[in-house]
């Protein structure tokens, strides 16, 4: 089991060597929270030219560079957050496709093209939440979170093209498998408060 968080201001070069080959072929459960910042003053770490800024985010990029990244690994057991916050000021740009992408994300799709690209993947589950907010975060104007989650139906309802199948789970189903295969992140995670 391993529980990271990535921080997309750096761009999408943090996937670059995320998960060492010892590791991959050992993980079998792996919860993955993926934030995304606009206008909210973080510092860039790496040099800017080098980054792609996270207002220029794009989601087909990212979950291209996902995908790239889960398909060397064996998992069975697969939670992704993705969370955008944005924060409204003079300075910062105005949300664009990444964050609209977030507030009303295909789940459906992103859970089969996760099933038919990790063949021993089992359940997963899917969280996008999105806060908007003005003046150093006084002002909430907006907050939305969706939980979904899937299981891997058996071989015998694959479907014509050989690839099985997955059936969503009901929200009760969803918390006891997170609960069961402790797939939650710690309690001292950044992302505990939205989860």
């Amino acid at each position: 089991m391993l529980s990271l968080t990535i921080l997309l201001e750096e761009g999408l070069s943090v996937f670059d060597g995320l998960l060492p080959s010892d590791v991959q072929s050992l993980l079998k459960h792996l919860t993955l929270c993926m934030v995304y910042s606009i206008g909210d003053g973080h510092l860039f770490h790496h040099d800017p030219a080098e980054i792609m800024p996270a207002a220029h985010m794009e989601w087909n990029t990212l979950f291209d560079t996902l995908l790239r990244t889960l398909q060397p690994l064996r998992l069975t057991h697969l939670r992704i957050v993705v969370h955008c916050d944005v924060l409204l000021d003079a300075k910062s740009p105005i949300p664009g496709p990444f964050s609209d992408a977030v507030r009303h994300p295909n789940l459906d799709m992103v859970a089969d093209t996760l099933y038919r690209a990790l063949p021993s993947l089992e359940f997963v589950v899917l969280t996008a939440s999105l806060d908007v907010a003005e003046h150093n975060w006084r002002w909430k104007l907006e907050s939305w979170f969706v939980t979904r989650g899937w299981r891997r139906t058996t071989a015998d309802a694959a479907g014509a093209d050989g690839v099985a199948a997955q059936r969503e789970l009901r929200r009760e189903a969803v918390d006891e498998i997170i609960k069961s295969e402790d797939l939650w992140f710690s309690k001292l995670h950044y992302m505990d408060s939205l989860l």
